[in-house]
């Protein structure tokens, strides 16, 4: 049976073992879950590990719990980091849940040409669902949300991943499986996905000059909202795959 997962961060667990959950989780356990005291659940701490915990009571519709003991640690033998343009309306929304639940380490909202959204007040909002797609999805890992940056700003994040492999989506690249089964060597994955209409070719010129390879998710044309969970998806997939073969 699947335990109940919630996150907590590392620091509130090293602080207490016994922790008064917000009014938003605790109604979540008692109200929509219906959880009773002396019930079991499972906290994550963002950080990679997962522990056991009891519910002491419930007072005032606030879930008491004490951390019982930790399971265990997820290990990380790479790393995803997506550069997705911001999409208007819901669908950015829709992209982070969907690569959170997909197992994205790092997210930065990418300002291109053609975005539409050049500014954001929707930081907090993120970090809010990626840490509710991370409970739902049971990973250890919380993703990091970073503030959004500009084509010209991805130089620099590259410098401390030199290693990695760093990729552009085209529909005009080679074949993303065989491009990272002829790379991959334990390395980041450092991706980006362009908006609706795509990047512009200066834009595409100024990361080829970074470094960034461009391939291509199939011979059709995705959604910008599409591609991310996708790409996300099978990354994880090819490497993953390519990582059980060594």
């Amino acid at each position: 049976m699947v335990k109940t997962t919630i996150f907590i961060s590392k620091l509130e667990i090293d602080k207490d073992h016994t922790i008064n959950l917000n009014r938003n989780k605790s109604n979540y356990i008692s109200n929509v879950l219906r959880l009773k005291t002396g019930d079991s659940i499972h906290v994550i701490d963002g950080q990679g590990s997962r522990y056991e915990a009891l519910i002491l009571g419930i007072n005032h519709n606030i879930v008491t719990i004490s951390i019982v003991r930790k399971i265990n640690y997820e290990k990380v033998f790479y790393k995803t980091v997506l550069f997705q343009s911001i999409l208007k309306g819901s669908s950015m929304d829709k992209v982070i849940r969907e690569v959170a639940e997909c197992g994205i380490k790092e997210i930065y909202p990418l300002i291109t040409e053609r975005t539409i959204i050049k500014k954001t007040n929707k930081i907090t909002r993120w970090i809010n669902i990626v840490e509710e797609a991370s409970e739902q999805a049971g990973r250890n890992h919380i993703p990091v949300i970073h503030n959004p940056i500009c084509i010209k700003d991805i130089s620099f994040i590259c410098q401390n991943n030199r290693d990695s492999i760093k990729l552009v989506f085209n529909r005009e690249g080679l074949f993303l499986q065989d491009y990272l089964f002829d790379n991959y060597l334990e390395s980041s994955i450092l991706f980006v996905i362009g908006p609706e209409g795509g990047l512009l070719q200066k834009e595409i010129d100024i990361l080829e000059k970074t470094g960034f390879i461009k391939v291509n998710l199939g011979r059709y044309t995705l959604k910008a909202e599409t591609a991310g969970p996708l790409a996300t998806t099978l990354i994880h997939y090819f490497i993953d795959k390519k990582i059980s073969t060594l």
